[in-house]
Order: C-alpha cells, then sequence, then structure tokens
C-alpha cells in the first residue's frame, strides 16, 4: 500500500486543514493510506454536538472563550477535547470495508506499535470520568492519553486520535470539568483519570520525537512514501468543507 504524509504540523490557519482532510477522506485513492497530522497553535477547544445540548451550554462556551480558549465544533466524537502545542492530532485515512470496531483496534494497534520505543504499556477501552469518553479510549495505568474517532464516507475511512503528548494535562482537564459544571451537564470529568506521555514517563519528552517516531513506524508498513502536495487538491472543494465547518459553528455556537 502506497503511503502518503500530510503534515500540517508547521500551518497556522486550521479552518483550511479541516477542508484538506475532507478533501482526502472524499478523493483517497485505492491501495493508498494517508497519515494525516497536526497541532493547534493557540489553546482551543473542538467538541462534538453532544456538548450543545446541555441546558446552560453558552454559558460554558463563555466560560471557555474567558479562559483563553478558541472554540469549534465537529462532526466526529462527542465531547470537549482540549488541544494546544502538546497535543498532536493525527489520523489514518485509506478505503476498507471493515467495521467501525476493527477500525479502531487497527488504529489502537498502530499507535501502540509506533510508541513502542517510549516502553510504556498502552490500553484500549473507556476510561470513566475523562473528557470525551467513548469505548475506544486509549490509555496508560487507567489514565487517558488519547482519544479517538472514526469517520466515513462509502469505503472511505478516517481514524484518528488526540494524544497528549506534554503540557498541562491537569489544567486542560479542569476546564472541561468546569465547563460541565456550568452547563449542568450529565456527565462529570475527573482531571486524575488524564494524563500525558511525558508524565508517564516521568522524563521530559519533545513532540517532535514522537511526530517522527509516528512516521518512522508509517513508513514501516507502507510500501512507497511522498509528501501530501497541498497544491494539488480541488481548492473548490476544501473551500466548500471550510464553509461548512463554518456554518455549523454559526449555528451552535453563535459566537
Amino acid at each position: 500500500m502506497k503511503g502518503i504524509i500530510a503534515d500540517f504540523t508547521k500551518i497556522k490557519e486550521l479552518s483550511s486543514i479541516a477542508g484538506v482532510g475532507d478533501y482526502i477522506l472524499r478523493t483517497i485513492p485505492q491501495d493508498t493510506m494517508v497519515l494525516q497530522i497536526f497541532q493547534h497553535p493557540k489553546k482551543s477547544i473542538n467538541m462534538g454536538l453532544d456538548d450543545t445540548r446541555a441546558p446552560f451550554f453558552h454559558e460554558g462556551i463563555q466560560h471557555y472563550l474567558d479562559n483563553g480558549y478558541t472554540v469549534s465544533t465537529r462532526n466526529s466524537g462527542g465531547r470537549s477535547v482540549a488541544n494546544d502545542m502538546g497535543v498532536l492530532n493525527f489520523s489514518l485515512i485509506l478505503k476498507n470495508n471493515l467495521g467501525s470496531t476493527e477500525n479502531y483496534m487497527m488504529f489502537y494497534n498502530f499507535l501502540k506499535d509506533a510508541l513502542a520505543p517510549l516502553n510504556l504499556d498502552f490500553y484500549v477501552g473507556e476510561v470513566n470520568s475523562a473528557y470525551c469518553p467513548g469505548a475506544f479510549d486509549i490509555s496508560i495505568n487507567g489514565k487517558k492519553v488519547a482519544g479517538t474517532a472514526q469517520r466515513r464516507i462509502g469505503d472511505n475511512v478516517l481514524v484518528g486520535c488526540y494524544l497528549s503528548v506534554n503540557g498541562d494535562q491537569n489544567k486542560r482537564s479542569q476546564i472541561i470539568s468546569d465547563f460541565y459544571k456550568i452547563t449542568k451537564d450529565v456527565i462529570q470529568v475527573d482531571p486524575k483519570k488524564l494524563t500525558t506521555l511525558q508524565d508517564e514517563m516521568q522524563q521530559d519528552l519533545d513532540v517532535d520525537y514522537v511526530k517522527t517516531l509516528i512516521f518512522d513506524h508509517f513508513k514501516s508498513i507502507t510500501t512507497e512514501h511522498a509528501n501530501f502536495d497541498l497544491n494539488a487538491v480541488d481548492k473548490n472543494m476544501v473551500e466548500s468543507a471550510k464553509e461548512r465547518a463554518i456554518a455549523q459553528d454559526k449555528k451552535y455556537l453563535k459566537i
């Protein structure tokens, strides 16, 4: 299978990246896998639409804004996730006819194998009281370090995660925990149930080193490799995806 690396970690305008990701998912060819990876250059909260149904949702949005976070919505995954430069977001995009569970396990095994040099024991399964809980949370020592999500258009599949590499995970988690208290939502977040790779290793860990581990493993499971050419995308498709995302944020966030 041909491998294409879409490294967007140096790009600051993330609305374009979301549009490009949508384009890749819709146009991925046979026998090709794309690794898409990016970071949020500023503190941001990305939430699924389940959050928008809370009784005091807009008071919660103001809480995020007051604490210096930008806010956006997404179609995959159901709850708030905190991002900054200590968090890597990466996805595998390909064609297959596997079921949802099989795709999540494929992604879990990819992450586990890629990060094997860190000598950490990763587990898959929901971590109760972590933020954005899901059946395929990835954890270390019972604490969530990555949250996964999946999107499908026909046989075109994107499976991805946020991965907390370093930074103040307790602060990220407390901001989201307070959001659910303010909004009177049905879930609770315990900051002690989340962690970073660095905290579990108990030594400094550089995001670029983790990114290199992911790239190296991706290259080892694909037969040939190329960098994604941003100039080759259909700009109209990307712009349409950006407009859909902007319209969704306006609809739900009203900010």
